[in-house]
């Protein structure tokens, strides 16, 4: 048996040579959740939005310690850093963690 990320290809190959095998859920879930988000517009605006602020504070250690000044100073409030948001294959986003 073997484990596919769904790929046409992938499928074609497995049944010709008479292989079982099965499509890999995570990544099925993962393509229609991609499809779901890009079918509304503004999600992309956000994710336009969101890599421009942690490029920001990636690139500016003044705004990076302010930013922690402003945290720490929240009774309560544990200080965290902007994560970026990566690209990976597939043109899909997530951030980095």
């Amino acid at each position: 048996m073997v484990l596919h990320d769904n790929a046409e290809n992938m499928c074609e190959v497995m049944d010709e040579a008479g292989v079982h095998s099965i499509s890999c859920l995570a990544h099925a879930l993962q393509l229609s959740v991609k499809a779901g988000l890009a079918s509304q517009h503004g999600v992309g605006d956000v994710v336009s939005v969101c890599r421009r602020t942690a490029t920001h504070f990636s690139h500016s250690t003044l705004a990076r310690d302010r930013l922690r000044e402003i945290q720490q100073s929240i009774p309560g409030l544990t200080p965290h850093d902007i994560l970026p948001v990566v690209f990976i294959a597939g043109k899909s986003c997530c951030t980095s963690v």
